[in-house]
């Protein structure tokens, strides 16, 4: 698609919700404690509600060890990321590569001592990680889609609950994604603690974008293949610890559960795995 179309594809829902956040807005009388990713909440905690201009920068190091089931994966990778966040006001940008959207941006349409309402923009997964195996970029290299919806974050201290829905506006496959995470955070001194539950719904239409195969592209290691719609689960343990006020120890340890719709997949090897990373975080 022109470079044209894509712009004015985003741009006349981004409008169009940019005009329900403001009704929101007035209707509702929303008090200004926001809500953000609940991968970036369970570790640093609620947003001060007083802070109206408030971000931050951070560059990590991350070693992961990995059981991914991609064929030919390393069973460590050492990674260097780039992320942050900023908000003015009910605006929000989010890279925070701990989430299921690693970039994403929005509008806070309502907030309140208990809920906090997002519409929400964020960019996809795009396919199976091609840099675990070199071999796989011409079958996986594939665009980002864009996704826009709401999404719903509840508290109930120690507790943090959150759904998202989803939609391509891209065009690039038109699918949709749900997703559902309940979060519980335990404070020892310095230490902080938690546990999450997770689930994403993926239609047909995203999960065959990630994991099939066209027949054009088939080879004899990478047959053909069409996946279906299907839900990945995943059971989060991790702990946080600021060493100081620039440098923050993060540790996590995930399990997860791949759709049935997916396992058969030239690039998948297994139904489920686990990974554990552990990170040192620049913030400025």
């Amino acid at each position: 698609m022109p470079g044209g179309n894509i712009i004015s594809v985003l741009i006349r829902p981004l409008r169009a919700l940019t005009m329900l956040a403001l009704l929101l807005l007035t209707f509702l009388g929303a008090q200004c404690v926001y809500a953000a990713d609940i991968s970036r909440d369970v570790r640093a905690g609620r947003e001060d509600e007083s802070l109206t201009n408030d971000g931050y920068l951070e560059i990590s190091t991350s070693a992961i060890l990995n059981q991914m089931p991609i064929p030919g994966a390393d069973d460590l990778i050492v990674t260097v990321g780039l992320g942050g966040h900023y908000r003015y006001r009910a605006f929000f940008i989010d890279a925070y590569a701990e989430s299921y959207n690693q970039f994403q941006f929005g509008l806070n349409a309502y907030s309140g001592d208990v809920w906090s309402i997002d519409l929400l923009a964020a960019s996809s997964e795009h396919g199976v990680d091609s840099e675990l195996n070199r071999e796989l970029k011409q079958f996986s290299d594939r665009d980002a889609a864009g996704f826009l919806g709401l999404r719903a974050t509840g508290y109930n201290d120690p507790y943090i609950f959150q759904a998202e829905i989803l939609n391509d506006v891209s065009d690039v496959h038109g699918g949709s994604l749900v997703t559902a995470s309940i979060a519980r955070t335990w404070l020892y001194h310095n230490w902080n603690f938690h546990a999450l539950l997770g689930s994403r719904y993926e239609s047909q239409a995203t999960l065959n974008y990630q994991f099939g195969n066209d027949a054009a592209d088939a080879t004899e290691n990478y047959p053909a293949y069409s996946a279906g719609s299907g839900t990945t689960f995943v059971t989060e343990f991790g702990v946080t610890y600021p060493i100081n006020e620039h440098f923050i120890f993060k540790a996590t340890g995930r399990w997860w559960e791949l759709p049935s719709a997916v396992v058969s997949s030239p690039f998948i090897t297994n139904d489920s795995y686990l990974t554990f990373t552990s990170t040192i975080t620049f913030v400025y």
